[in-house]
């Protein structure tokens, strides 16, 4: 890809392959927030398998945590999180380019960000509705558009919390609401 970082292997940069357990952290989502973050990481399961994490927190209280995707190749999965983090464009492979993960691949990945950020783990959000999934699919589509930035999107869930204690209401109304003033700031073409 033009333009992207080039990602290399820890034995190319370091000399010696990392252990298994090691992780190396891509960055946070959003960048720069200190509150409500997601922390994307990628760490070593075997000698050929590494998985790449998110686990979000607010403040000193973990939220949530997923497994998002796990490669045969330590720099798909560095090129991948810093995907996630910077931009679809940011970073490639130096073995594989971008043969080894796809667009789709970061729609699911900003998902389950997404989804961390919430406090939603996997299990609970296989109980979803299609209703509260396809909202939440829109919006990460939005945000992969360019169209929304994690910060706004952010402040609506605190908001969507903050009203669903107040008033008691469902999950699925908690999603309508935070839809409804994500959708309020964007300019649909």
């Amino acid at each position: 890809m033009a333009g992207a970082r080039v990602v290399r292997s820890s034995k190319e940069i370091m000399g010696v392959d990392d252990f298994i357990g090691a992780e190396w952290d891509a960055g946070y989502i959003p960048f720069g927030a200190a509150h409500r973050r997601c922390r994307v990481t990628v760490r070593k399961d075997a000698a050929d398998r590494f998985t790449v994490y998110a686990v979000a927190s607010k403040g000193d209280i973990k939220l949530a945590s997923w497994d998002i995707k796990t490669f045969p190749c330590e720099t798909c999965a560095k090129a991948f999180a810093l995907c996630l983090v910077f931009g679809s464009d940011y970073a490639s492979c130096n073995v594989h380019d971008r043969d080894g993960f796809h667009d789709g691949d970061l729609f699911d990945g900003r998902v389950a960000v997404l989804c961390c950020l919430m406090g939603v783990d996997k299990e609970a959000y296989r109980s979803w509705s299609d209703y509260a999934i396809h909202r939440v699919a829109w919006i990460v589509r939005l945000i992969s558009d360019g169209q929304l930035d994690w910060l706004t999107v952010i402040r609506a869930w605190e908001g969507a919390e903050q009203f669903r204690g107040a008033k008691g209401v469902s999950f699925d109304g908690a999603i309508g609401w935070f839809y409804a003033e994500v959708m309020r700031g964007v300019k649909m073409s």
